[in-house]
């Protein structure tokens, strides 16, 4: 049987099922604002934190999820929150493959 290579519409049946309008951009954040979250009881470090004896010694290191609350010792810089991608097309070029994460929503 053929396949049509045509793009066909992706339907949202929970949304459509549930009333929820998914052409709504605030629905994602009416959506957390009403939730209640547990706090999480992941280990928080500093980037300095991370480290070659941390690897070695600390039986969980790189087993189970950290929050890194500082970069600072990471020797990253972090982008401005203001950051757009029309920027990161300017500043890498327009025809710049940039790979991403799709999310089905």
């Amino acid at each position: 049987m053929r396949k049509s290579a045509r793009n066909r519409p992706v339907r949202d049946y929970v949304n459509l099922h549930s009333g929820a309008d998914s052409s709504d951009p605030r629905r994602w954040s009416q959506l957390l604002e009403s939730k209640t979250f547990t706090v999480d009881e992941f280990r928080r470090m500093t980037g300095s934190d991370l480290t070659e004896e941390w690897l070695e010694n600390d039986s969980t290191a790189m087993t189970e999820p950290v929050i890194i609350e500082q970069a600072d010792g990471l020797g990253m810089t972090m982008p401005s929150a203001t950051l757009t991608v029309p920027e990161i097309a300017n500043i890498l070029g327009h025809e710049t493959p940039v790979e991403v994460i799709g999310m089905l929503s």
